[in-house]
């Protein structure tokens, strides 16, 4: 049997071998039946093995479905001390000391939203090891002194190793430099985070269908956002040209872009878009598919791809407000694709809304400001936002029409 599988799947066959019910596993997953049935076949199709047989009882392990699920129960798990993420590692390494900043673990899924601590409900469901899980730190503290080898070595001395927002995301939210609640964000890069930065979790059904997760912010705010592809198109598209010689830079083909016109709109979260060999011809390919209008030039490829981005924001943000009670009034659009002037204004256009761009270096701002913070230097996230606010100017993209 092959020993790689989605994390998703591995844990949704553990929850069936617990439960023996599709039912039962649907109400442990957030699924509903006919989805875990589906990801149940999906994946003995995958393996070319049939892992339950289905009676009037229930769902009966078979040999296979057995050795699968204790072919997973990693023994690494029974010997391991702890679960570190990775920024949790680099601080152990500099300090000696193990544990989990709050941003990141939220990432896992393994969080209670309320109770911004681990959710031994979900942990004990998975069958994980209790003891993996360790204290849980809030950005802005201070996780332990350089280690005394390290301190001679770099000349530092006995200086402080401070949380953060270890998910860039959230140190870069921290840095919005706005005051209206809730603050609409958009991280825009490689990836797209969308979404409100709110006090308490959004855990309606509305919400787990609309794909919006709860993750946790600075100042033990909660992060409501939706993740989707970003430029990543944009990027392997300029790469491609790169490479066959017809290189394009950023300041000559975006301005170009806006002069050209197309209706063209693709799913920019399609899997045909992910990774393909070749993204331009996946383009090509999905509008030929699909009968639209294939671009007929490098810049009308690039406004095909940054308008289907807006479409896409624009689809999150009418799920996003019916989320929440009233809908949001101005878009903050954070990191690297803030530079990006043509998909700012496509945004506002297609939220009929102002976006506000920058700062470009948010993350770093917030990661350094949280510093402060924890060193007593800035009082809470408002005065925060208010040194951001006071430092940067945003550039408003207002919508046309």
């Amino acid at each position: 049997m092959p020993l790689h599988y989605e994390l998703s799947d591995l844990r949704l066959l553990l929850i069936l071998m617990r439960t023996r019910s599709l039912s039962a596993s649907g109400e442990a997953a957030h699924l509903t039946t006919s989805a875990v049935s589906l990801r149940l076949r999906k994946l003995e199709d995958g393996i070319g093995a049939q892992l339950f047989t289905r009676t009037g009882k229930g769902l009966v392990p078979t040999e296979a479905g057995t050795a699968l699920a204790e072919q997973n129960r990693d023994p690494q798990l029974e010997i391991a001390h702890q679960l570190l993420f990775m920024p949790d590692l680099f601080s152990y390494f500099l300090t000696g000391i193990a544990n989990n900043e709050y941003c990141i673990a939220s990432t896992s899924e393994l969080l209670d939203a309320k109770r911004r601590n681990w959710s031994q409900e979900t942990i004990r469901a998975l069958e994980l090891p209790e003891h993996l899980f360790g204290e849980i730190i809030q950005p802005g503290t201070i996780r332990g002194t350089l280690k005394e080898d390290i301190a001679r070595e770099t000349g530092l001395g006995a200086v402080d190793v401070i949380a953060v927002g270890s998910h860039d995301t959230a140190s870069a939210v921290a840095a919005v430099p706005a005051t209206e609640t809730p603050i609409a964000f958009l991280s825009s890069g490689t990836w797209s985070l969308l979404g409100v930065e709110v006090n308490e979790p959004i855990l309606t059904e509305e919400a787990r269908k609309a794909e919006f997760t709860n993750e946790g912010g600075v100042g033990g705010r909660i992060r409501f956002l939706q993740n989707i592809t970003g430029l990543w198109i944009l990027q392997r598209l300029m790469s491609e040209w790169k490479a066959r010689g017809e290189e394009q830079h950023y300041d000559t083909i975006i301005p170009q872009a806006a002069e050209v016109e197309t209706d063209t709109i693709i799913p920019v979260d399609a899997p045909e878009f992910m990774n393909p060999e070749n993204m331009e011809t996946a383009l090509m390919n999905y509008c030929r598919d699909h009968s639209l209008h294939i671009p007929q030039s490098k810049a009308e490829t690039v406004k095909c791809v940054l308008q289907s981005l807006a479409f896409k924001y624009q689809q999150a943000v009418e799920k996003l407000n019916h989320c929440l009670p009233s809908p949001i009034r101005q878009l903050n659009i954070i990191g690297g694709g803030s530079q990006n002037k043509l998909l700012n204004q496509l945004t506002a256009d297609a939220l009929n809304i102002p976006v506000y761009a920058g700062p470009v270096e948010a993350t770093a701002i917030g990661n350094i400001l949280t510093q402060a913070m924890a060193k007593g230097e800035i009082s809470d996230l408002r005065e925060l936002r208010e040194i951001v606010s006071r430092s940067v100017t945003p550039q408003v993209y207002y919508p046309k029409k």
